[in-house]
């Protein structure tokens, strides 16, 4: 286990984010990045990581929430954590909140390795009845294993098979 750095590359406007719009602000590259690893098939859980989760400085839990969405009591929510594995260092933000009017929701979680984005997965819903999921994050760590980081926040080595 390590304990998360004191510099997290998580964009500071996911604080304002509504559902989608954090499918929506990323890259060319970083959307290849999430299909690339979703190409990949899933063979076998290898390990699950134990890992020490932070409440991030920008959470609502310790900061005033922004203006914007009608967020629930203490959402937005930030915690992160860093994971060392085949010889990288990688950094993973999960952030999620709630809000009203309509009801909706969403949870994200993204991995990045010396400040870039590497992986990503999440879900969104809304009392209207849409949403979506692709949920876990997934990061290949090019050695036919992937680590995935599901909404629970629980970390995984699964092996793969198959090519990103």
């Amino acid at each position: 286990m390590s304990e998360p750095s004191t510099s997290c590359p998580m964009p500071a406007a996911w604080r304002t984010w509504s559902i989608g719009e954090n499918f929506t602000t990323r890259t060319d590259a970083e959307h290849r990045v999430a299909d690339d690893a979703g190409r990949l098939r899933l063979v076998e859980r290898l390990a699950v990581v134990p890992v020490v989760w932070i409440i991030a400085p920008d959470d609502a839990r310790l900061v005033a929430p922004p203006p914007g969405p009608a967020f629930h009591p203490g959402y937005p929510r930030h915690e992160h954590t860093d994971v060392e594995l085949a010889g990288r260092r990688l950094h993973v933000d999960h952030v999620w909140a709630s809000a009203g009017g309509p009801g909706r929701s969403y949870a994200e979680c993204r991995v990045f390795e010396a400040g870039r984005l590497v992986g990503r997965g999440g879900y969104i819903g809304c009392s209207l009845g849409f949403g979506g999921n692709d949920s876990p994050a997934r990061v290949p760590l090019g050695d036919g294993r992937m680590l995935l980081v599901g909404l629970q926040r629980v970390v995984e080595v699964w092996s793969t098979r198959g090519r990103g």
